[in-house]
């Protein structure tokens, strides 16, 4: 399976599974989904979750994180990510 699982990603970004999981709901990235469903993740998510990670830590409210991520999606050119 290409990709990274969620699991993965915590381990590697010292985060809860979960949350790694509640950034994907909320949009803050578009994992591509595994023969089972679940969340994998590429390198580029990762970068995107390690920056959201840093802005949480310096007390940027998850608001104003995703109106950011949502004005860089619509000014960068139409990728899949």
């Amino acid at each position: 399976m290409k990709g990274y699982s969620s699991s993965d990603v915590a381990r590697m970004l010292d985060l809860p599974v979960e949350r790694i999981r509640s950034f994907a709901r909320a949009g803050f990235l578009k994992p591509d989904r595994g023969p089972r469903g679940e969340y994998r993740y590429t390198f580029q998510d990762l970068v995107a979750l390690k920056a959201t990670k840093r802005l949480l830590d310096a007390g940027v409210s998850i608001q104003r994180i995703r109106r950011s991520i949502q004005q860089l999606r619509r000014t960068l050119p139409n990728v899949k990510r």
